[in-house]
């Protein structure tokens, strides 16, 4: 709710003057609450939840932005530690790292193709294949233990 009335909102509805805007969420539960529906209603704003499990082809940022920000990241972390020898990433150094990374990965034309791979916008019907959609396959029937186990002998 406060990203929504702070940050959402105040971003986004002069720039749809007037419009209906579309906000894309996952299924949690903080974004399919009655107070959050109708704020999303009272606003002019469609809210569309992904389906559970699907947000590996649906969600544009787990489709093409998370992997050039992972890729970026750990470039950062690589030049940091190789300027540091003695030093490793720690809660102070994560930050500007990330911060970096990611100032230099998420830009409108990044936000743009995710739209396009997933076809949010343009929408467009099949982007999304039944194939990327069917469940999960078992790739293993047999459960095994990390190590063997031997009985525990009985104290009597």
């Amino acid at each position: 709710m406060k990203w929504f009335k702070n940050v959402f909102n105040p971003a986004t509805k002069d720039k749809a003057g007037g419009r209906t805007r579309f906000l894309f969420v996952d299924g949690h539960s903080t974004h399919t609450n009655y107070k959050f529906i109708k704020q999303c209603l009272d606003n002019n704003v469609e809210l569309i939840a992904y389906p559970p499990h699907c947000t590996h082809a649906l969600q544009g940022l787990d489709v093409a932005c998370f992997g050039p920000l992972k890729t970026a990241y750990n470039e950062k972390v690589r030049r940091f530690e190789e300027g540091n020898p003695r030093k490793s990433v720690k809660k102070k150094n994560f930050i500007v790292l990330f911060g970096e990374a990611y100032n230099e990965v998420f830009c409108p034309s990044l936000i743009e193709r995710a739209c396009r791979a997933t076809g949010i916008y343009p929408f467009r019907r099949g982007v999304v294949s039944e194939e990327m959609m069917a469940p999960s396959r078992a790739s293993s029937t047999t459960a095994m233990p990390p190590i063997a186990m031997t009985p525990r002998r009985r104290r009597d």
